[in-house]
């Protein structure tokens, strides 16, 4: 499932009363445009901490749809977010990006911006198809990944065999309600849902990870993705992908619908916490792990 979401100003994500905070806002904070390749992107960062928490958007979505989980999440850790090419201040590009070539840009902002230390990755809907090909190419950056209603790639493949005329219902309402602008990233994703399956790339990394799932459901809806049926698939397909994780976690919500950071973002704080302590509980063992082996006769001797 995408997300169809309201763009909103970056002063209202990055007031200075709401996305700092005197104890713990860093002399490196930034709001501004940060240059990859020949390209420029709208970045924000604030906070600091262990691990740098980045967001990653749905699609149809710039970074203003975190305003209500970002400044919480930089009281007590480094936050960055970004727009990807063609939202919110980032200039569009002349062809739609590819999955690959949007997370290449998002490691490049890394870099530009000197990030530094172990990420937590958090990407919503589209966003969550992002950071897995970052974590993925990227493991040893990764210290654990939350997923807020990820889209599933092969979601449609299931419902074209349940009801495949609805489904081209859904593809078609939501093809005829984006503005020309977005249609490019919606046929990247489009291509993705057809083929059933994200472009080859690595296994994801055994990190900490929470996936939060929305269970709201319409009956009757015109919407088929959001009839109980579907939903009921969706949540199914949602475990079996947490599962994969040693240390994953999976959140139901029926309190909001597709855009859970805007209606329950403590929910999405609450996940980034746990994910944050399991990261520092992870990092811990393998320090002690390492000390012990260095203490025993013959540790470290090649």
């Amino acid at each position: 499932m995408l997300s169809i979401a309201r763009n909103w100003t970056l002063a209202a994500l990055l007031s200075a009363a709401a996305f700092t905070h005197p104890a713990t806002a860093a002399a490196a904070d930034f709001d501004g445009m940060v240059t990859v390749g020949q390209h420029q992107l709208q970045v924000a960062q604030a906070g600091q901490g262990p691990y740098t928490v980045v967001f990653e958007a749905g699609f149809a979505s710039d970074q203003s749809v975190w305003r209500k989980v970002a400044p919480e999440v930089a009281k007590k850790a480094a936050v960055l977010v970004y727009s990807r090419a063609g939202y919110g201040k980032s200039p569009a590009r002349t062809a739609p990006l590819t999955m690959a070539q949007s997370a290449a840009e998002l490691a490049a902002v890394l870099e530009e911006r000197k990030v530094q230390g172990l990420l937590i990755l958090v990407g919503h809907s589209y966003g969550g198809f992002l950071i897995r090909h970052f974590a993925a190419n990227h493991p040893q950056q990764v210290a654990g990944l939350v997923l807020v209603d990820p889209a599933d790639e092969g979601l449609e493949a299931v419902l074209k065999g349940v009801d495949a005329a609805r489904l081209r219902q859904d593809q078609q309402m939501l093809a005829s309600s984006i503005p020309p602008k977005w249609q490019g990233e919606l046929q990247t994703i489009q291509a993705i849902l057809d083929a059933g399956k994200l472009p080859a790339m690595p296994a994801l990394p055994d990190v900490p990870a929470v996936l939060i799932t929305s269970v709201q459901a319409r009956a009757g809806s015109d919407f088929f993705q959001e009839t109980p049926e579907v939903i009921k698939i969706k949540r199914q397909r949602h475990a079996a992908f947490i599962s994969q994780f040693s240390n994953g976690a999976h959140v139901f919500t029926s309190g909001s619908g597709h855009g859970i950071q805007m209606q329950e973002p403590a929910l999405v704080i609450a996940a980034i916490d746990q994910v944050t302590t399991l990261a520092t509980q992870n990092a811990a063992r393998l320090a002690r792990a390492k000390t012990a082996g260095l203490g025993q006769p013959g540790a470290g001797v090649q």
